[in-house]
């Protein structure tokens, strides 16, 4: 985990020297140009931007401007990153100052050299990440050229009778007095800023989880990859804020970490540690799933066929197994919430995530009238949280676990409708199709029978446990098509590269998924 964390770090190094460049060089650029005009409309003739100075000039856009190109694209080690902007500096620093060689005495080149390369250094100092040393010997190194040159330009100059003899030496220690200065003052810069980024990563620091980036923002807090300080294992840090939650439901989820930090069954998510920050931020702390939720799958590649479908949904049945025995209903149970992923070298496994709706069959808050709250997804939720959501069991989830398996084979859950109350009156009173009248591949109809029945509207009518659904499900796979792990990784290997383009595009335009397309 520590090679993600310095990863992130030389990304973020990149990424500012490149820009860096960029503003920089488009300064440089527009300065040539403004130069290039007021010569013009002094009516000099086109041979002279055809002298060094000229060329001088144009080659320090060229150097800043060529980090920009050489660093906005494939990523670059740490070291190839910082040896590109010394040299994309120096290279600058040195135009400028032959650019001052050639400037009138009257123009105070001294001066004007200083405060050209005054702006890209301080800009530098600000703009990119970089300790107070590195700041000091790159700025004092890259100036010690100038103060030479200034000297050996003034002495090589015919005496001046205007001019008093020790003028170069006042001007070559003044330019020397005020880098000084310039550098000084970029250490300050660099110092401060290093020392607020520091500040920042403590503050993005949980108990033994540190922070990295950002994966998910909802509006009850936010999921972010972080790194335990001792395991160094790959972790999803969830955070809950109550001033924009409540008090009562930050409480809420913290008995719903206690309760699900419980769980042990290989096909629910683990949750690590749970605690709270000095101001009072609830967090915990759970793996960090490198996969992709059955909703991105489907939509992306089409329904499953049967065998495979069987075999993830007989993984979900046995997750819900093991909370509904612990006292626990999922209530949002749907594809968006279940994730596959690879683990020891097994493609498919089905991890169940987001215990945010979690709720203890034996827990009832007194000061709280929640018979008019629905509770869940409208495509998935059971008859029962619609009509009296104050009375679920366990077997709500058993119905959107019915829903779930018909999303997976035919591609459209059992019901839709253009509101979520026409939908909730499908729930409550039509019939669901049987899914093999809908799936694009027959299939053996024990599963058609077994997912109606999960459907029933009464749920006396359904399986009456979790662990009856998934023996039932396991004793389907031998009657239905297999899909092994062969066929798994096969299908990963196909698919995989879609997935995660899809992932990239989803957290760059507006981050909401904890889930990562997993390598083929």
């Amino acid at each position: 985990m520590r090679r993600v964390g310095v990863e992130s770090e030389s990304a973020f190094l990149q990424e500012r020297v490149a820009r860096f460049g960029l503003w920089i060089g488009a300064i440089s650029l527009a300065g040539l140009v403004v130069r290039m005009a007021a010569h013009i409309a002094l009516g000099h003739a086109f041979e002279t931007f055809l002298s060094l100075a000229w060329g001088a000039h144009l080659a320090s856009c060229v150097c800043v401007l060529g980090l920009w190109t050489a660093l906005k694209g494939k990523p670059r080690s740490r070291r190839a990153i910082e040896w590109l902007e010394v040299g994309g500096l120096w290279g600058a620093a040195l135009g400028y100052q032959i650019v001052g060689l050639y400037l009138l005495p009257e123009a105070r080149a001294d001066y004007v050299v200083v405060l050209a390369m005054n702006v890209m250094f301080v800009g530098r100092a600000a703009f990119v990440p970089s300790s107070p040393r590195r700041t000091a010997w790159m700025t004092a190194l890259i100036g010690l050229p100038m103060i030479g040159l200034f000297y050996a330009s003034l002495a090589a100059r015919p005496p001046d009778p205007a001019t008093p003899p020790e003028a170069e030496w006042t001007r070559t220690l003044n330019a020397g007095i005020w880098w000084t200065f310039i550098t000084m003052l970029c250490v300050v810069i660099t110092r401060t800023i290093y020392g607020l980024r520091a500040q920042v990563r403590e503050a993005k620091r949980l108990g033994q989880y540190q922070l990295e980036a950002r994966l998910a923002s909802g509006g009850m807090g936010e999921i972010y990859r972080a790194r335990h300080a001792l395991l160094r294992r790959p972790t999803a840090v969830k955070l809950i804020r109550p001033d924009r939650v409540g008090e009562r439901t930050v409480a809420r989820f913290e008995r719903e970490a206690q309760r699900t930090a419980a769980l042990t069954h290989p096909n629910t998510v683990t949750v690590y540690d749970y605690g709270r920050t000095e101001d009072g931020v609830f967090y915990y702390a759970m793996e960090l799933l490198d996969g992709a939720d059955l909703q991105t799958v489907i939509e992306e590649t089409g329904p499953m066929p049967a065998g495979r479908a069987c075999r993830i949904l007989a993984q979900v049945a046995g997750a819900l197994d093991e909370a509904h025995r612990a006292g626990l209903i999922h209530r949002d149970v749907k594809p968006g919430n279940v994730i596959l992923v690879e683990r020891g070298g097994e493609p498919d496994v089905a991890k169940v995530v987001d215990f945010g709706l979690v709720k203890a069959i034996d827990e009832q808050d007194l000061t709280v009238t929640e018979a008019d709250k629905i509770v869940g997804t409208p495509l998935y939720v059971s008859p029962e949280a619609v009509a009296a959501p104050e009375a679920l069991d366990g077997r709500a989830d058993l119905y959107a676990l019915g829903a779930l398996g018909c999303f997976l084979l035919t591609g459209k859950p059992p019901f839709g409708g253009k509101s979520a109350i026409e939908v909730y009156t499908k729930h409550l009173e039509l019939a669901p199709e049987p899914p093999s009248s809908q799936a694009p591949e027959p299939f053996d109809p024990g599963l058609d029978q077994l997912l109606l029945a999960c459907l029933a509207k009464d749920p006396a009518d359904r399986p009456q446990t979790a662990r009856e659904v998934a023996v039932r499900l396991e004793d389907l796979l031998d009657r239905l098509p297999e899909w092994d792990a062969l066929d798994a990784a096969r299908w990963w290997k196909q698919h995989g590269p879609a997935l995660r383009t899809r992932r990239d595009a989803a957290l760059q335009s507006a981050p909401g998924s904890l889930t990562l397309a997993p390598q083929p």
